[in-house]
This record gives C-alpha cells, structure tokens and sequence, in this order.
C-alpha cells in the first residue's frame, strides 16, 4: 500500500546495487530512483521516467546512428540491456557524476566512421614530403652551430639555433602523425589515440614555445645593435643569450605539463592541444592562453622593426648600420612569416564560419571544411619550419662557410691534371735557368 504511493526512492551508499526488472519499476506513482551507484563509471546516478517518447525511442531499439557533417563522423551507439529495460519501463539515466562516461563508456559501445579518411590519407602525403624536408634542413641548422665554436659565440646563431631546435620538433612531429596516418585505417587509429597522442603531442608545444619566443629574442638582439650601435655596452651578450634560452624552454615544458596533465591532447585526432569548445572549458582556456601569449610575442616586434626602419633611414650613410640592418631585414621576413603562417588558419576559419552562416550549400561541404580546419593549420606549421632556415641560416656567410668545412665531399684543390703538371714543372726549370745564369754571369 505505502510502497505504491512512492514518487522519489533515495539509494544513497549502496555500493554495486541496481533496481533489476522486477523491483521498483511496476511501482504507478515512482518518478525518481536518486543515486544509484552499479560500476565505478556510473556513480550516484538518477534514474529519471521521461514521457517523451523521441528520448525512449532511441534505448528501446538498442542500437542508434548520429551523423555529425561538421566533424565528418558517424557515431554508431549499440546499448546495453540494462538502458533498454529501463527504456522499457520509460526510465533513463540522467544525472550521474559523468553521465557521458556511464553511458558510452559503461552501457554502451560506441564506434565511429569517419567519411573523410580517405581525404586525409592523401592530404597528409604533401606534409609528409615538406616535413622531412624541413626537419633536414633544421637539423642542418642546429648542429652546424652547435659544432661550430666560432658560431656558438655568436648570439643571433645561438637563437637561430634554438629556433631551428624548435622546428625540428616540430615537423618531427608532423611526420609521425603524417606517417601513422598514411598507415592506420580510421578504426585502429582510433584505437591508439590515447596512448600516441601523449608520447608525440608534447613536441608540437615545445617547438611552437620555442619558435615564438626565439623570434622575439632574435628582433630584441638586432634592435639593441642598430638603435644603439654606438652603445657597444647594450648587447645581448652570450650568456644572456643562453638564459634566454633556458627560460624559454622553461616556459616550454610548463604549458607541454599542464597539456599533459588535463590530457588536452587527445581531444583532437591530430593531438594538438588547440581547441574552442565550451564542453571542455579547461581546454578552451589553455587554447585561449597559448594563442593570445604567441599573438602577443609576436605584435610586440612590430614596434621594434619600425623603430629599426627610422633609424636606419635617418642613418643610411653609415656602413655598420647598414650591415646590421640587412641582417635585421632577414629577421624581419622570418619573424613576419612566422607570424603570418601562425595566423593564417585563424583566420581562414573565421572565414570559413562567415561563409557557412550565408550559404546552404558550403555547410553540407564536410570536405571542404575538413580541409580548411585541419589542414590549412597543418601545411601553414610545415611550410613555415621549412621556410626558417632558408630565410636566414643559409643566407648567412659565416654560417655557409662553416658548413663547406664539414661537408665530407668538398672539391680538393691541390690534385692537379697532367696538362697543368707539366707546366707547373717547367716553371721552377725556368727560374733554376735564370738563376743559374745569373749566378755564372757574377762569377
């Protein structure tokens, strides 16, 4: 009698207990049945009747498809028998610790098609090629200065070389996601996801720390030698130089950690920790913070080269200005396509968003957005680590010179033909004969 007139039954604390077919549920009146708690998953759960019919309907077929065009996925849900008894009886599960956990996780198996793999797998071919061909070349960089002791003693290839450490990791990077992809259909690349994303995600933050923060470190060095040039005191010194470094990487590993720790970088199948979504506040937060200090970094250099323009222009006639400002001039167009290939996706995505509000017909575009979101963003990171050590490195002649002396097949002046041997041999002939005469001429 008591039982039937029953709207709300609390379970609070019974660890591993669930309400099974024939407990509770015939019960007319019953509407809530507050903190269940049956799998580590699925704690302090409410077990709510629902009269709508479209949220029965999904549990009571045991198996559902959600198509998501804006992520080019299919999700394809098949429920446990648990959800569809209690679809049976009109209840649902609502209100758990993590409902999402509980149900895809616990009650539920989940798997996903994704329509744009096939895209993918031959977008990523292109960054495949660049992004060798740019961790060469910074390599290149890197331990030609490093194994150069004339170099290393410079400060503008010491930042150069911590900027050409930055990019490698970088498009190491690039190249092990480019080649896991190439290589995994969807489903098992999926599967790896959250093991991969961890041990590889890491390296696309420290080389974007290390590019942003170097590019500024190098536009500081060259504005103190040409707005001060007769202030030889006001340097970058080496040793300034090198804890400049060290705090950058300082830096570095501080946002690679807190990425880490809040498992940022599996939120994306690229396994990069840069993502505007509100059902992940601390993700969007961090995504929010590193942009706004890299756009930051980077618009502080603008006043510095204008500076550096004035005083240049109003200095023309001095050659050691001169010399420094071509210098800077290189700095200028590395910092600047730094700055452009980092903004540049932003960019095209708020375009993207502007054009997909006034058209129909682009929002059913799923490849085409796939290309502009994931895509662009990549190609602009590879081409601007390819770019880096062309700008500047590889223009510059100490370096150049450097690197002649190590290659190991360099052009050996001292073997001769037999044609110039032959002449080379007559020439001390001919001055042992003059000298001969004029030594019997003074006797």
């Amino acid at each position: 009698m008591y039982l039937r007139s029953l709207i709300i039954i609390d379970v609070q604390g019974n660890m591993g207990w669930k309400p099974e077919e024939n407990q509770l549920f015939e019960l007319p009146r019953l509407k809530e049945i507050r903190n269940v708690s049956w799998a580590a998953e699925c704690a302090d759960c409410w077990l709510i009747k629902k009269v709508s019919e479209d949220a029965l309907e999904i549990y009571n077929k045991s198996y559902f498809t959600s198509t998501s065009a804006k992520q080019c996925i299919i999700h394809h849900y098949t429920f446990s028998d648990y959800l569809t008894m209690l679809a049976r009886h009109r209840f649902v599960v609502k209100e758990c610790r993590n409902v999402t956990d509980c149900i895809l996780r616990k009650e539920a198996n989940v798997t996903n098609t994704y329509l744009c793999w096939r895209l993918n797998q031959r977008v990523v071919s292109g960054q495949l090629l660049l992004g060798t061909l740019g961790a060469v070349l910074n390599m290149v960089v890197f331990f030609n200065i490093l194994l150069t002791r004339s170099l290393r003693k410079n400060v503008s290839m010491v930042f150069l070389c911590n900027l050409a450490l930055g990019d490698t990791l970088i498009c190491v990077f690039l190249v092990l996601m480019a080649s896991m992809i190439v290589s995994y259909r969807y489903q098992d690349f999926e599967n790896i996801l959250e093991s991969l994303c961890p041990r590889v995600g890491f390296l696309w933050v420290l080389g974007q720390c290390a590019t942003s923060i170097t590019s500024v470190a190098l536009t500081v060095e060259r504005y103190l030698c040409i707005v001060f040039s007769m202030k030889p005191d006001i340097r970058v010194t080496p040793r300034l130089a090198s804890l400049a470094v060290a705090v950058n990487w300082v830096f570095a590993a501080l946002f690679m950690s807190v990425a880490l720790y809040f498992n940022i970088y599996r939120l994306n199948y690229l396994c990069i920790p840069m993502i505007y979504d509100m059902r992940f506040p601390i993700a969007t937060h961090y995504s929010i913070a590193l942009g706004s200090i890299a756009l930051t970094l980077y618009l502080v250099t603008i006043p510095l080269y204008v500076h550096i323009y004035k005083v240049v222009k109003q200095s023309s006639e001095q050659m050691g200005i001169q010399r420094e400002s071509t210098l800077a001039k290189r700095i200028a167009i590395l910092v600047g396509t730094n700055l452009v290939l980092f903004f540049l996706p932003i960019l095209s995505l708020g375009a993207w968003k502007l054009l997909v509000n006034s058209s129909h017909q682009m929002q059913q575009s799923i490849y085409f957005r796939r290309a502009i979101s994931d895509w662009i963003p990549q190609y602009c990171l590879t081409i601007n680590s390819c770019l880096n050590p062309l700008v500047h490195a590889f223009r510059n002649d100490k370096f150049k010179n450097a690197l002649k002396q190590k290659l190991p097949l360099r052009c050996n002046t001292s073997k001769v033909t037999p044609a110039t041997q032959k002449n080379s041999d007559s020439i001390p002939t001919y001055k042992l004969q003059k000298r001969h005469s004029a030594g019997g001429s003074s006797t």
